[in-house]
């Protein structure tokens, strides 16, 4: 059976025709006919050409997927063992899923925020307008896990990878995250805000704080779910 090392299995990206190969805890399987690796990437997350052992301990499948395809080698056992692999305290963290935990908390908090504002313009109940200043001073503050696990999810489970997807990613996240302290900044100089005359400014910075967290979880899904 022929071997690859990390090298060889390379040419086998599933780009312009090429065939799509990957490997899995040491043997190589071709799926080439594959719908879900036609375009030689599979949910935005694995690409072909590479070792995917260690991303299976993060989907929701097991390696026995790849019984169903054909085994055309094996990758040389030297190359297999100078392989780069996390320590087992990464692995043990990136189990646990930490970022999924985390970002969803400034997203949710931070898209509720101008719509409490709003409540307050047209109900004139003041508990509202407090509500979004702590809303959006909790979004920020839940914002800073968020941050630090996502760029270790992006260090450990997605190698660091500088495809377009993970770096818009990485840039709406920090966007989000300074956007939303200019934004508590400006509120807190403000103070409690009057429900007339309406702060135009005020509500035009809560409100393009929706755009941004859908954004982010917009880009978090499609590199999660393709």
């Amino acid at each position: 059976m022929k071997e690859f090392d990390p090298k060889s299995l390379e040419e086998f990206d599933g780009r312009e025709g090429r065939p799509a190969y990957v490997a899995v805890k040491g043997k190589v399987f071709d799926l080439s006919e594959s719908e879900l690796w036609k375009t030689g990437e599979h949910m935005s997350r694995h690409a072909a050409g590479r070792e995917q052992g260690e991303s299976l301990e993060n989907a929701p499948h097991g390696e026995e997927v790849f019984d169903k395809f054909r085994q055309v080698g094996i990758i040389k056992s030297d190359a297999s063992a100078g392989a780069k692999q996390p320590p087992a305290w990464v692995s043990l963290i990136l189990r646990q899923h930490p970022h999924p935990i985390t970002v969803h908390f400034p997203q949710a908090l931070l898209s509720l925020a101008p719509l409490f504002l709003i409540l307050f313009y047209f109900t004139g109940n003041g508990h509202f307008e407090r509500t979004c200043y702590y809303l959006a001073i909790t979004g920020l503050l839940t914002g800073v896990p968020a941050l630090l696990t996502g760029f270790f999810h992006w260090n450990f489970k997605y190698a660091a990878s500088r495809k377009g997807i993970y770096l818009f990613k990485m840039t709406v996240s920090l966007l989000l995250f300074f956007y939303t302290a200019v934004v508590v900044s400006v509120h807190t100089a403000r103070g409690i805000l009057p429900v007339e005359p309406v702060d135009i400014l005020m509500l035009v910075l809560y409100l393009l704080l929706i755009p941004l967290a859908v954004a982010t979880g917009h880009t978090g899904g499609k590199i999660v779910f393709g």
